[in-house]
């Protein structure tokens, strides 16, 4: 999610399908954890032989149900909120070409056309993806998130808390990353605005450049500027993979802690092989929001950087109005 003068506006216009694409969202997360339970009976009843051919039958039936309406809500949540962010985008563009058809030579005269392009692009690309992915991340994390870590709290108060404690951790080291992903990330898209400023250039004065026979030395250059670019995008891959790297010692030490201390309250009589399993399934569910968290804020700082240059261009003051008796020809 991002918010912004120039941005608000779309969750009005588009509340709607965004509300009805959460809500699906949200009543999927909800009947996901009841798969963890469902195959936890039938391992208590094969273990203890208590289990029925109706039973069993039974607990597939649910099993398929929740699956079949998994598979619909999800192809909802896609409709709305992806479509949603679609068509945001669309009116972003909108504004953006209305806006540089408005501003003036003098504008265009300091501006290079090449950067003007990024917030066409890859700036609006990064908005899109706020506004879609993002808010299904943002949402879908919440809510699954709780919803498991209080299932997993009914099961076991103790390995709940050995699990979330470094899932908390892991959230403090993203907001201390979170400041160095947007700064790394605004240095890339000036970087990528350089190039497309030097290949427009090139593109327009091909006829002088092969005039003065200035090939190799263009040539030259623009690889100084494809380079840049590459080093910056290159670490800010870095940071983004590091980020990751982060999370997979987080989360596989985790689970190795709730395999050890799980099976020995298993050995110990306190739990059953079926309350392992759904234990284990319920944590695995709970992998996805901290991934989503970590993916959610990587794209609210690249969007946040996106939406300062898009401001900054759409707050670009107009020099010539048309009256306001104006006619259209």
């Amino acid at each position: 999610m991002i918010f912004g003068k120039h941005l608000n506006k779309f969750y009005l216009k588009y509340a709607i399908p965004l509300i009805l694409g959460i809500a699906a969202l949200i009543y999927v997360d909800m009947i996901q954890v009841d798969i963890p339970r469902i195959i936890a009976n039938l391992i208590d009843g094969f273990d203890q032989n208590t289990l029925t051919k109706q039973a069993f039958n039974e607990g597939l039936i649910r099993l398929s149900l929740i699956v079949l309406v998994m598979v619909l809500g999800r192809f909802l949540w896609r409709i709305f909120v992806f479509g949603s962010a679609r068509f945001i985008e669309h009116d972003i563009r909108t504004d953006l070409f209305i806006q540089a058809e408005n501003l003036g030579i003098d504008y265009y005269a300091k501006h290079k056309t090449g950067g003007i392009m990024t917030y066409f692009t890859a700036d609006l690309d990064a908005i899109r993806m706020a506004f879609g992915p993002g808010i299904l991340m943002f949402f879908d994390s919440l809510a699954l998130g709780t919803i498991v870590v209080i299932r997993m709290t009914q099961l076991s108060k103790t390995m709940t808390l050995i699990a979330v404690i470094p899932m908390v951790l892991l959230g403090v080291v993203a907001v201390f990353i979170l400041k160095r992903m947007r700064l790394k990330y605004k240095y890339r898209q000036e970087a990528f605005e350089q190039m497309n400023d030097f290949t427009q250039e090139s593109f327009s004065g091909i006829s002088v450049i092969r005039a003065f026979v200035r090939e190799a030395k263009e040539a030259y250059f623009f690889k100084l500027k494809n380079d840049h670019f590459y080093e910056k995008h290159v670490d800010f891959v870095k940071t983004m993979i590091f980020v990751n790297i982060i999370i997979n010692v987080f989360i596989n030490l985790t689970i190795l802690t709730i395999i050890v201390y799980g099976a020995y309250i298993a050995l110990t009589g306190n739990f059953t092989a079926g309350d392992l399993t759904e234990y284990f399934t319920l944590f695995t569910l709970l992998i996805w929001p901290v991934m989503a968290l970590s993916q959610f804020a990587s794209i609210r700082s690249q969007a946040q950087a996106s939406k300062k240059r898009i401001s900054d261009f759409l707050d670009e003051k107009v020099m010539i109005k048309d009256e306001a008796t104006a006619e259209a020809i």
